[in-house]
């Protein structure tokens, strides 16, 4: 492989191609292909700052100097961009720009590719450092295509680089309940992931968080007795603006669920169904809603859960348990029951008929009392929780 000084623009296409090609084989540290990675970016640098200088313009001022440049109006950018309601929200930074919108203004108005992916650049100095992350993965699960590789993977972080950027939000007001180290760069996609597919959702009901009571809980609850009960959980929480979103964990998240409040906009509930049991999966959504109901616009505006994690001590987890568990099965029934005495499972099955739950509930909250996970494997619902999600590739 054949390292040169990059002079112009066409060897600068190509430092370009190889670095993507580096990056999918997504190499180990102090091996020839990483040592390479890294000499490819520092003459990439070089020459991006003797052509743009030492600061890449921002894409958004860009625009509207290539708009002063060429006398241009906003209806002139309609047929880059969209539409004239895109073009005002690209314009006011409300809206990213697309893949799209970045070919089109490239090849129409002639603005440099490395100018409009700028946007991401503050994602990257500041939080994530892209040669670690997980591209494989990315690339497998459709995350990003090796074609469109420099566009993709820039535009896959919009969503967590706009004027609420979510990780510079993550830094200070997050908390993570588990007792296993994540990931950082696989944690980030992950979320990147998240918040893109809520994007994708066109027809959102506006949020009021004063619907989120322990009535609308229970509700929630009642459904897992029936048939397509989780799909219909899913939808009931859409109808009051709580987006729900399933994405199978990424390597080295530990992650069973989480939820993201930014104000302004849906809360966004993340589901992993990493364990595929039925008890795990009520019990983390309604951990998830618990922390909306009771933590939305108090601070901390995300919450990133293995709940099967017991020993936190932070307050918040341990109220979003108790109030998940109450809403779940009340204290009272919980007393009175012989489910609270003798684990069987026959006395978890007559508490969930006078419930009206799946009974993977009441053998979850037996199990969870008594931190013994090794009876009532039967009744836990394993396997049974994908099984609502055909379309998802769960390998």
């Amino acid at each position: 492989m054949s390292i040169k000084v990059i002079k112009n623009d066409q060897d600068y296409q190509e430092a370009l191609q190889l670095v993507g090609e580096l990056m999918d084989k997504n190499p180990a540290v102090n091996t020839p292909d990483s040592e390479t990675l890294e000499l490819l970016t520092v003459l990439i640098e070089d020459y991006e700052n003797s052509v743009f200088g030492e600061t890449i313009p921002d894409p958004i001022d860009a625009l509207v100097f290539r708009m002063e440049q060429q006398n241009l109006s906003a209806d002139d950018l309609v047929p880059y961009i969209g539409s004239r309601s895109k073009v005002s929200e690209v314009l006011s930074r409300k809206r990213p720009l697309s893949i799209n919108m970045m070919k089109s203004l490239q090849d129409g108005l002639g603005i440099p590719a490395k100018v409009l992916l700028n946007q991401s650049r503050g994602l990257q100095q500041e939080k994530t450092d892209f040669l670690k992350l997980p591209i494989k993965e990315m690339l497998k699960r459709g995350y990003i295509s090796a074609k469109n590789f420099e566009y993709e993977l820039a535009t896959f972080f919009n969503q967590l680089n706009g004027e609420q950027n979510i990780l510079a939000l993550a830094s200070r007001t997050h908390y993570i309940r588990s007792h296993k180290p994540m990931n950082p760069q696989a944690f980030t996609v992950w979320v990147a992931r998240l918040l893109n597919r809520a994007s994708e959702i066109r027809e959102k009901v506006n949020f009021n968080h004063s619907k989120i009571t322990q009535a609308l809980m229970r509700s929630v609850v009642d459904l897992s007795d029936e048939e397509d009960g989780i799909i219909k959980a899913i939808d009931l929480l859409n109808s009051v603006g709580v987006i729900v979103i399933v994405e199978p964990h990424m390597p080295k998240t530990y992650l069973d669920g989480a939820v993201i409040m930014i104000p302004g906009k849906n809360p966004v509930i993340g589901m992993t169904i990493r364990h595929d049991r039925l008890d795990n999966f009520w019990f983390t959504l309604l951990h998830e809603l618990a922390h909306i109901a009771l933590h939305y616009g108090k601070g901390t505006s995300i919450f990133y859960d293995d709940t099967e994690y017991l020993d936190v001590e932070d307050s918040r987890e341990k109220e979003a348990d108790k109030l998940a568990l109450e809403v779940m099965i009340p204290t009272e029934r919980w007393k009175d029951s012989a489910a609270s005495i003798v684990p069987s499972p026959d006395a978890a099955i007559m508490l969930a008929s006078e419930l009206s739950i799946h009974p993977s509930i009441v053998a979850g909250r037996m199990r969870r009392e008594r931190q013994h996970y090794y009876f009532l494997n039967t009744l836990i619902g394993k396997g049974e929780a994908r099984k609502s999600f055909s379309d998802i590739n769960w390998s």
